[in-house]
């Protein structure tokens, strides 16, 4: 249906637009804490790890290495850009008089903390696309694949869990 170039290029517009939206609208919001983004992202990952560990094997082997290549692409793309998206939208709110800016600062670093070697490996690993003679199966790829954004969705949620204790203690 995609190209593969139309692929890649609606990641990137889709992870810019989402990351400047974040960027912009909280922003303005006063009593944003940090650690409630961080939740929300864990949350999303888990769901998205769940969906991937439980009903793509009911799929046939060549849709499933769609998939798998298709997520890996779009985790990378979302790994790098969301974090550029979300500066450039909250400096351009700053602009407005967006000035609550420091509890994005620390979900920006914390995103980038948890997610930067996860998706360097993911990159550099036949997850993505056969690298030489490393070839893995399409169930294997989605495996490692849900079993990486568990684990970083269950990292953000005790960031998350161990900065809401702080706030509150």
């Amino acid at each position: 249906m995609f190209t593969a170039n139309i692929r890649v290029n609606l990641s990137f517009i889709l992870a810019l637009v989402l990351g400047f939206f974040i960027g912009w609208e909280i922003a303005f919001f006063k009593e944003f804490k940090f650690y409630k983004l961080v939740n929300i992202t864990g949350l999303f990952y888990d769901l998205i790890a769940v969906i991937l560990l439980s009903y793509t094997f009911f799929l046939k082997d060549n849709i499933k290495s769609k998939i798998a290549h298709n997520i890996a692409l779009v985790f990378i793309i979302f790994s790098g850009m969301l974090p550029v998206a979300i500066t450039g939208g909250m400096y351009l709110a700053n602009f407005f008089g967006g000035a609550h800016i420091e509890s994005l600062k620390s979900f920006i670093y914390t995103f980038v903390v948890i997610s930067i070697i996860p998706a360097t490996k993911i990159f550099s690993s036949p997850v993505l696309e056969p690298v030489g003679r490393n070839v893995y199966q399409p169930t294997f790829r989605l495996q490692i694949l849900g079993g990486v954004l568990l684990f970083m969705g269950f990292a953000f949620q005790i960031v998350a869990a161990f900065a809401d204790f702080l706030e509150n203690a």
